[in-house]
């Protein structure tokens, strides 16, 4: 398809209502939650505290080259109009992440066919030089991730959308081209990239690179900790040890089951404070990341029990109700112990079987987060 084809098809013939269905049936239940509450975040702390060159929706995962991910290599994907639109941001993300083993891709080109939800886009292998960011083709990687993503498209397009809200309202306020990046995103997190992690925005501020995870969850009350020392990267280590021992006693596990093999066969305590947690498998491996090449990461609350997504978020993307706004910039020193999430209320459709575990920041590490939010999204 030509360029001219593919804006034709970009800005002519969206259809939000097929895009809606295909969300739902890829994604009924938490992550349709996450998206919309990403779009809020965007709307809101985005437009008032990040710069306008700042980037959404960014996506890592373990590097697909055999050779770079011996040597814990990432890639990390984009969706996005143009190299133009993300150029100031990527340059800084490539030059603060010079290890050879990361590399960085753009996809896009996109064009949805509606008979279907599948999609079609290019994926450009982004490199720094002395004009700035170039992009260039990667063949392969474009063929593999479409063939992948629309072999599982074409096979949840028949099942039934089932929730107990649409979010077809809420697309309606979102523009062609980030709802192009957010559909494109959902299918390559879903169904092309293995076991990817999101990273809701990246910005420079001040010279400084920064990485912002945005959650909406109100606090856990307690946290675990183990009684001899365990340092962040080891927890690793540890989370699969526990997970093997309740997998050999009785494969299902409840919450009163993980809390006395922690308690009983891993040496740990228990205590009562109020903490945010982390899912420790993809956003704590990000902090250590970005710790170690010196990059801020930086975490934003929006604290707020889970109610339905209609009782917190208007169709405009106006937060109902509380919003407020809580954020830290993590350091290791930040984490105290562990909590963990049973599998049913995993939000992950790759781990959705798996208990989690999280590394719990203390409340009391955040500080409120100014925010103006009178954006209006029509």
């Amino acid at each position: 398809m030509s360029t001219v084809n593919r804006n034709k098809a970009k800005l002519g013939m969206i259809n939000r209502e097929i895009i809606s269905e295909m969300l739902h049936r890829m994604d009924a239940g938490k992550r349709l939650e996450a998206i919309v509450t990403e779009l809020v975040f965007r709307r809101t702390y985005g437009y008032s505290e990040l710069s306008p060159a700042a980037t959404y929706g960014w996506m890592t995962t373990d590097s697909s080259c055999a050779e770079r991910r011996k040597k814990f290599g990432r890639d990390w994907y984009i969706c996005a109009k143009s190299v133009n639109e993300i150029a100031s941001c990527t340059s800084a993300l490539i030059n603060a992440f010079e290890r050879k083993d990361y590399r960085f891709f753009l996809v896009t080109d996109i064009v949805i066919h509606n008979s279907a939800g599948t999609v079609e886009f290019r994926v450009l292998k982004l490199e720094n030089n002395e004009g700035g960011v170039q992009a260039y083709l990667d063949k392969a990687i474009t063929a593999d991730l479409m063939e992948k993503v629309n072999a599982r498209v074409r096979r949840v397009h028949g099942q039934a959308a089932i929730s107990t809200w649409s979010i077809l309202p809420y697309l309606q306020h979102v523009e062609s081209d980030e709802l192009l990046s957010l559909y494109t995103s959902r299918c390559l997190m879903d169904f092309g990239l293995d076991f990817p992690t999101d990273i809701d925005a990246v910005d420079v501020s001040s010279g400084k690179l920064i990485v912002y995870e945005f959650k909406r969850k109100d606090p856990s009350d307690s946290y675990y900790m183990p009684n001899s020392h365990v340092s962040l990267p080891s927890y690793g280590k540890y989370f699969e040890n526990v997970k093997k021992s309740l997998l050999n006693n009785q494969g299902n596990s409840t919450r009163n089951d993980t809390h006395s093999e922690l308690i009983t066969n891993h040496n740990a305590t228990f205590y009562e404070m109020q903490c945010y947690g982390l899912d420790y498998r993809s956003h704590v491996k990000n902090f250590i990341t970005c710790n170690f090449n010196g990059v801020v990461y930086r975490y934003v609350i929006w604290n707020r029990s889970q109610d339905p997504i209609p009782e917190m978020v208007a169709p405009n993307l106006f937060p109902l109700g509380s919003f407020i706004l809580m954020q830290a910039d993590l350091k290791p020193a930040s984490f105290a112990g562990f909590n963990f999430t049973e599998p049913r209320k995993s939000g992950d459709v790759q781990k959705k079987r798996i208990t989690r575990f999280q590394c719990m920041v203390p409340k009391s590490h955040f500080t409120p987060a100014q925010c103006w939010w009178g954006r209006i999204t029509t």
